[in-house]
């Protein structure tokens, strides 16, 4: 019998980070999920308040980042799968976006999720297993000029995989979506997901 998994998952108030805390609890597993608004996170997850556990968090805040960590090990004994799915998107060519807005989706998309894997590390290691799910866009692997900061940050999360052993885990694994084309997203959805709960076994 498998072991039942403990999932940290941001930005799981909607989009795919809300149906991989669907799925993930579906496939009777645990999940600590922070969003911004757990209100309505909840409305849309019933029936599962044994196996959730909803933390509002501001991602940007370090130490706040540290006590959702903590109070999510606390509450279900450890952490086996991290999702880091939270993502900011401002639309703008370059020469129209501000040096602060550029630096604000920079710090939401990649120094929020190198804090989040910063802090989990040593969790990980100590129990030398945990895959580290980054989710990024084909916006990381191609550029549009009307979306600059969203596709240099996508770039980042992309160019941030390192070895495994590097990590001493069994596995770290980035998670690439495509979220451009409408009826390719409903195929790529459904795959991803089916990718995301292998780390259920």
């Amino acid at each position: 019998m498998n072991k039942q998994k403990v999932w940290f998952i941001t930005g799981a108030s909607k989009g795919m980070g809300l149906e991989i805390t669907k799925a993930v609890l579906n496939n009777g597993d645990k999940v600590i999920v922070t969003s911004r608004n757990t209100g309505t996170l909840l409305e849309k997850i019933i029936d599962y308040t044994g196996n959730l556990l909803p933390i509002k968090l501001d991602i940007t805040k370090e130490k706040d980042v540290e006590n959702a960590i903590s109070k999510g090990i606390a509450k279900f004994g450890g952490i086996d799968v991290v999702v880091n799915n939270v993502g900011y998107n401002l639309l703008g060519n370059i020469e129209e976006l501000s040096d602060t807005e550029f630096r604000e989706t920079m710090n939401v998309n990649v120094f929020t999720m190198a804090n989040i894997i910063r802090k989990l590390l040593p969790h990980l290691r100590k129990q030398n297993s945990g895959p580290i799910i980054n989710t990024t866009s084909m916006m990381g692997y191609m550029s549009d000029p009307g979306n600059i900061s969203y596709s240099a940050s996508k770039y980042a999360v992309s160019g941030n995989g390192t070895p495994p052993n590097y990590h001493q885990q069994k596995k770290t694994t980035f998670y690439n979506l495509h979220t451009k084309l409408s009826d390719l997203n409903t195929l790529i959805k459904k795959y991803s997901l089916k990718f995301v709960l292998s780390f259920s076994n």
